[in-house]
């Protein structure tokens, strides 16, 4: 679907003659370009492998009237619950034309990531900067602890540890390898042939895409 909404593609999407692409087709398009959309950190994805996990996790090993001897990544009702996450990556030949973002996992790790490592105790929504020689700056308004009891020598007031990023980039990893659970129950045969044809397939660079694309106009 990203290869699809870049605007080489689109524009010839636009241009086609009318109806050369079917309305059914088109309407399957439309529902997988929504659900693929990078809206609220890819939202529609997450949520669908996030009641994966749930489902699997209520009820592991699928249909409870199949014998447990079985193989379970064989029924209907585990293959249900099967999917193969979008990890993402930045599609770095594309940057110029379309304002990409990573994967599901990798683009909340990029938001996450902005977020400070350090918040000043006297006043959290100011930056906690790195001063020469490694040390952090030092609260700027000590003031606000003045009605309570003086510290022990030995102890400051430091700025502190963001633990709601350290927090959120956990829930991203936790999710992400119960995510790698639901890819487990795949069970493919390597297609020799097929997989030789793919290693094989030849790509449009980026500069005959958009020639292609935009020659027309």
């Amino acid at each position: 679907m990203s290869g699809l909404d870049l605007p080489p593609v689109q524009h010839i999407l636009r241009n086609l003659p009318q109806k050369s692409i079917g309305t059914y087709e088109m309407d399957i398009y439309e529902a997988l370009r929504s659900f693929a959309s990078s809206e609220g950190n890819y939202r529609s994805i997450r949520d669908a492998i996030a009641a994966l996990v749930v489902a699997n996790k209520a009820n592991p090993n699928g249909d409870p009237s199949i014998s447990q001897s079985a193989n379970p990544t064989k029924t209907s009702a585990d293959l249900s619950r099967a999917c193969i996450p979008f990890i993402g990556d930045y599609l770095l030949h594309f940057v110029a034309f379309v304002d990409t973002t990573p994967g599901i996992y990798l683009s909340q790790l990029t938001k996450y990531d902005k977020l400070p490592d350090y918040v000043d105790p006297t006043a959290p929504t100011e930056p906690v900067e790195d001063e020469p020689g490694g040390a952090l700056t030092q609260p700027r308004h000590p003031e606000v602890f003045s009605n309570l009891a003086p510290l022990p020598p030995s102890m400051t007031v430091e700025p502190l540890i963001n633990v709601h990023k350290q927090r959120m980039i956990s829930k991203v990893a936790i999710d992400f390898l119960n995510s790698q659970q639901l890819t487990g129950k795949y069970r493919i045969e390597l297609e020799k042939k097929l997989h030789s044809r793919c290693l094989r397939l030849k790509t449009l660079d980026m500069v005959t895409l958009e020639h292609l694309g935009f020659q027309n106009t």
